[in-house]
């Protein structure tokens, strides 16, 4: 029997926040679910046709396209009108799809949300999410949710204490530069300058933040962590791109090579 082949170590980490270093489940994945909730309260006035689950926010997100939460919240919402009228189950019409984002979605369903609806779903998962932070991070104050952000609910995942005394640590990130300062907080990460990519910076599946980050950190080898299709092809199209130096994809879901790493979850 052939010995496997040793994996060379890289020589930096780069990670992606939501799902992969923060449990987002009882904040990100909270607010899509009760904004969609207030949807049908206050705009349709009416129950929806279907529950949200995790199951079905999950799904969504293993199709490429769904890296913003806001987004996802108004494809929720578009596909229990959808249903609402046309009837089947949810998950079967996302298979049956296989859309690429909220546009995508759209197109294939032949229907969209007025844009004022889209603007009031935005608002309000801001709200939910930041409470009294919305303003700190969005600029403006609640005026529907008057409670805590949902975001005090985030987690870690892993503690990287002992993991940056072995590699350089980066993250590319889909939020906003003051919610990535938010997580930063949380995760208890110091990175140097330029180690970090926001929304601000590149939307994923773009491959320059990639770049950027390898050229930055000063790297030769990189792995990105993370848990979605955007997560995914991001590095597939820095491959097709840039070439060197070399970035591989590694799932937050594939915990035995995440031991060679280091890394075990909390």
């Amino acid at each position: 029997m052939k010995k496997p082949k040793r994996r060379h170590l890289p020589e930096a980490l780069i990670f992606d926040i939501d799902g992969t270093l923060l449990d987002v489940r009882n904040s990100f994945y909270a607010t899509t679910i009760r904004a969609s909730e207030v949807w049908w309260e206050l705009i349709e006035k009416s129950l929806p046709p279907f529950k949200v689950d995790m199951a079905l926010i999950e799904r969504l997100k293993a199709c490429p396209g769904f890296n913003d939460d806001w987004e996802l919240t108004m494809a929720i919402i578009l596909l229990q009108k959808w249903v609402n009228v046309r009837g089947g189950k949810p998950l079967e019409v996302i298979d049956s799809l296989s859309p690429i984002g909220l546009s995508g979605l759209e197109e294939k369903l032949n229907l969209s949300l007025p844009q004022e609806d889209k603007s009031f779903i935005r608002k309000i998962c801001m709200e939910m999410y930041g409470g009294r932070e919305c303003e700190f991070l969005y600029g403006f104050k609640p005026t529907f949710w008057k409670g805590d952000g949902l975001w005090k609910r985030e987690r870690p995942l892993f503690d990287l204490s002992e993991v940056q005394k072995i590699f350089k640590i980066g993250i590319y990130t889909g939020r906003n530069p003051r919610e990535t300062s938010l997580a930063l907080r949380i995760l208890k990460l110091n990175l140097p300058e330029g180690y970090v990519i926001n929304a601000g910076d590149f939307l994923k599946p773009d491959p320059r933040g990639l770049f950027k980050l390898v050229n930055e950190m000063k790297v030769k080898h990189a792995v990105f962590i993370g848990d979605s299709e955007d997560d995914r092809l991001t590095v597939l199209n820095y491959r097709r791109k840039f070439y060197y130096p070399f970035v591989e994809f590694v799932s937050v879901r594939d915990t035995s090579t995440l031991k060679t790493f280091r890394l075990s979850r909390l």
